[in-house]
């Protein structure tokens, strides 16, 4: 009898698990809405349909290997997912939505953004042609996490990742990298939300801890903005809440101003506290103990240090909350 290394049990583990996640519902309302994103799939170019299914987490790990490569009839049902969430996020506008959703997975193959998932990798070979903008991501990812902390650390009570973001540090922002490091740390909750739930939730959530915030360390406005843009139009529909700590009084004010000009589905998904008591509230509400950090509820248990050399090591897969 063959024995079974830990190596392989861990693969054959990860296979079993990934497979139920993309045996999940999707989010689709009814037979109808899931009719309108298959449409949206078959009237996009074919070779856009695996960058599509590359959204899922699951997907992109099975495809990697021939023996648990998904069907044909799945990779159209994932690639079905991240449609209804462009759709959705447009608030039904056809049009818009598939406009969008071309862009974002021509955005993906043009960027290589799958390469994200494994470019801290040491065990992983790239192609030849991959190799060097495996590199490239890598260095422009610590670059910008060496100016912020940005931390993967628990999760919420629907099993959704959370994400925790501190004030910059140091000025000299180099938007490359900037850009960069927000699109990995989106791929890394995404992935870990996908794993927690086993492909039942899409949304994670997100915390801005601006204790120690400076203006003067912040990436021009500008840049933000651009910033965002990118993420919002490459990962729509994923996020579930932003809590943000202590935010300056011009933020808060600005917050306020914009709250009448927004949908009660995005007001409703950003949060703030400012002082231990309200902190205690809200994060009690949104996390178990059990899964959240001391840094963020009293009773929290998990009471390990978060550094940036926890997150720059080997990030293939999205076990290291």
């Amino acid at each position: 009898m063959t024995s079974t290394t830990f190596q392989e049990k861990t693969t054959t583990d990860l296979r079993a698990t990934f497979q139920k996640c993309l045996k999940a519902d999707g989010p689709f309302e009814n037979d109808d809405d899931k009719a309108i994103c298959r449409q949206m799939v078959e009237a996009m170019p074919d070779y856009l349909v695996e960058h599509a299914a590359n959204t899922s987490y699951a997907y992109w790990y099975l495809a990697q290997n021939p023996n648990s490569t998904p069907s044909e009839e799945t990779k159209i049902s994932v690639a079905m997912r991240e449609a209804r969430r462009h759709l959705s996020y447009m608030s039904g506008d056809y049009e818009t939505a598939q406009k969008n959703f071309v862009e974002s997975c021509e955005y993906r193959k043009e960027h290589k953004l799958d390469l994200l998932r494994v470019c801290f990798d040491k065990s992983f070979v790239p192609q030849p042609d991959d190799a060097k903008r495996c590199q490239e991501m890598a260095d422009l990812v610590r670059s910008d996490m060496n100016l912020q902390y940005v931390v993967m650390r628990g999760k919420d009570r629907g099993n959704r990742a959370v994400m925790i973001k501190y004030p910059r540090i140091k000025p000299g922002t180099v938007e490359e990298g900037y850009v960069m490091s927000q699109i990995y740390m989106a791929e890394r909750s995404i992935a870990a939300t996908e794993f927690m739930s086993l492909g039942t939730e899409e949304r994670s959530s997100a915390i801005f801890d601006y204790n120690g915030f400076d203006s003067a360390n912040s990436p021009p406005f500008k840049m933000q903005v651009a910033a965002a843009t990118t993420v919002q139009k490459l990962f729509p529909e994923r996020l579930q809440m932003l809590v943000m700590i202590s935010p300056p009084f011009w933020l808060r004010t600005l917050l306020n101003m914009l709250t009448p000009l927004l949908s009660s589905t995005i007001t409703q998904r950003i949060k703030h506290a400012t002082g231990e008591e309200e902190k205690e509230a809200q994060f009690s509400a949104m996390m178990d103990p059990e899964h959240a950090p001391q840094l963020l509820l009293k009773a929290g248990k998990l009471k390990s240090p978060m550094s940036l050399g926890a997150l720059s090591g080997r990030c293939t897969l999205p076990l290291s909350l």
